[in-house]
């Protein structure tokens, strides 16, 4: 299934990606006539809502570090499976969620802690997800279990060093369904450099991922 990016962005700094449906202008011109973008034939994603349109901050006293956002944000998904009926099936839909300012903040920055959290999820979760659960390693209160999880993919580093991991580790989740909800850290503003213009407001930046499968 190829995938084209789609971008749902919060004051704060909330972006979704996953799959998109593009609608395309009809342009003159010779050549083969092609089927409309909006002519549905195969999986496709159409788009991904938000209840909450502005992720709100709790204003900060002026000189005090910038406010932190306290809300949580669902998200719903809308798909359609446009395939022939015999070649229709099962459709899963899954989420990753817990990348906050990533580097340059660009959300391929985000894929090793995704791909990270995904085999934690193999490793320390449970066998399956209902549609509309979610899980974070955070739910494993056993940090030491956490830690010899990361030294099975990384057992020429340290133990000690890993485990300093943990934290960053704990804030991914991964969820399965239609819906999935996020809560943006207390410290999505307050971590994210500053703008080089003194006079532009402070922001943070999360990303949440959908696939479809």
């Amino acid at each position: 299934m190829s995938h084209k990016l789609n971008q749902i962005r919060l004051y704060a700094g909330l972006r979704v990606t996953g799959a998109a449906l593009l609608f395309a202008s009809s342009l003159p011109g010779c050549g083969p006539d092609f089927d409309p973008a909006s002519k549905l034939q195969s999986l496709r994603v159409i788009a991904v809502r938000k209840d909450d349109p502005y992720a709100r901050v709790t204003p900060a006293p002026k000189g005090a570090a910038p406010g932190t956002p306290d809300n949580q944000v669902d998200l719903t998904v809308s798909w359609q499976d446009a395939r022939p009926e015999d070649l229709r099936g099962e459709v899963e839909r899954w989420w990753f969620g817990g990348c906050g300012n990533p580097a340059g903040d660009q959300y391929f920055a985000c894929l090793p802690g995704l791909w990270l959290t995904q085999k934690a999820f193999e490793k320390l979760g449970p066998e399956q997800l209902k549609n509309g659960e979610s899980w974070s390693p955070a739910l494993v209160k056993d940090s030491k279990a956490k830690v010899e999880f990361l030294s099975s993919l990384f057992p020429t580093t340290n133990a000690s060093l890993l485990g300093a991991f943990v934290p960053l580790l704990d804030g991914y989740s991964i969820g399965k369904g239609d819906r999935f909800s996020v809560t943006l850290p207390p410290n999505l503003i307050a971590s994210h450099r500053p703008p080089q213009d003194p006079e532009q407001p402070r922001y943070g930046q999360a990303f949440e991922f959908f696939h479809g499968l």
